[in-house]
């Protein structure tokens, strides 16, 4: 099960990961924001959450290896990366205010006094101002668009002062002290833990769900224990056209035919199995009667949990 299975603290905090060394950090954190970019779990709020995260390890692998021209680079990368998402962002925000507010085109004003070509064609010292202003006005409407819009929003923002003063140098003058370290590590840890509880959120009854972005192991290196020694069978169930089955079955057997387990996928069509000794499962995936039932057999190794992708065909 995975760490994040309890959400009343940060794992990440703990003292045996904060002792950990900056390499193992690194290492978590570049797994886990490949995996996230790669495979990003369907929802609104992701987005904003997993472009907060790779800031923050940036920041964190530059100060690590006390690259401050590394993290300026990085940070310039991050704007022209982030400027196309703001300007998107900004179109569907106009369309839920035509919908929202049709009878009062006053309230479309006030979010965009200039038009709707203003966040396209403003320059990069314009764009904080213009995020300043969404978050006011959607801060002020949030009965009618949503707090998640003001989040949204206030993240966006957020993100781009960050980017926009590590650019500058405003804050790539800082030294690689132990204490800007920790702080970095603390900013990362804490950007992982907010993905961790919207993952929690969405998927209440999946724990195992954070396993796939987040690999504790490389903190608690496994033993030579009997416990230790297990792997697991994680799984991305999709259509053809690479869309999430939802509450896919899935049925894990051993090469004997004794049933193992049985678990739905999540949201993001994903499954975890229980910890599993090495050796090879039968794994069955349906969903009827939309889909033809397909089974697999997987290899499960006690030193490495690939991600396994199940594609099933429409009946």
């Amino acid at each position: 099960m995975s760490d994040f299975s309890s959400l009343w603290y940060n794992p990440l905090l703990t003292s045996t990961i904060v002792k950990a060394s900056r390499e193992n950090k690194a290492e978590f954190g570049t797994r886990g924001q490949q995996k996230l970019e790669q495979i990003p779990p369907l929802g609104g709020t992701y987005a904003a959450l997993i472009a907060a995260s790779r800031t923050a390890l940036d920041l964190f692998i530059s100060l690590k290896d006390g690259t401050t021209v590394n993290m300026q680079k990085a940070a310039t990368e991050r704007l022209d990366a982030l400027l196309p998402v703001i300007i998107s962002t900004g179109k569907v925000l106009e369309a839920k205010i035509l919908s929202e507010f049709e009878s009062d085109p006053a309230v479309r004003t006030e979010f965009f006094p200039k038009g709707r070509t203003e966040l396209a064609e403003a320059k990069r010292g314009d764009v904080e101002g213009i995020l300043n202003r969404f978050v006011a006005r959607a801060t002020a409407h949030v009965a009618q668009l949503g707090a998640a819009w003001v989040t949204r929003l206030t993240t966006l923002r957020t993100q781009w002062i960050t980017n926009m003063s590590l650019q500058s140098g405003a804050l790539g003058q800082v030294d690689s002290s132990r204490s800007q370290i920790d702080l970095a590590w603390e900013t990362l840890s804490w950007a992982f833990y907010d993905i961790a509880m919207q993952l929690a959120i969405d998927n209440p009854r999946n724990a195992g769900v954070a396993d796939v972005y987040f690999d504790f192991s490389m903190f608690t290196r496994r033993t030579n224990t009997s416990t230790d020694n297990l792997g697991l069978i994680r799984l991305r169930l999709t259509t053809y056209g690479n869309d999430p089955i939802v509450d896919g079955d899935i049925v894990v057997q051993d090469q004997n035919g004794q049933v193992l387990q049985i678990g739905k996928t999540d949201i993001n069509g994903l499954f975890t199995s229980i910890p599993l000794a090495p050796a090879f499962y039968d794994v069955t995936a349906k969903q009827e009667p939309l889909f033809v039932t397909r089974t697999m057999q997987y290899q499960v190794f006690d030193d490495n949990d690939p991600l396994h992708e199940i594609q099933l065909t429409a009946q």
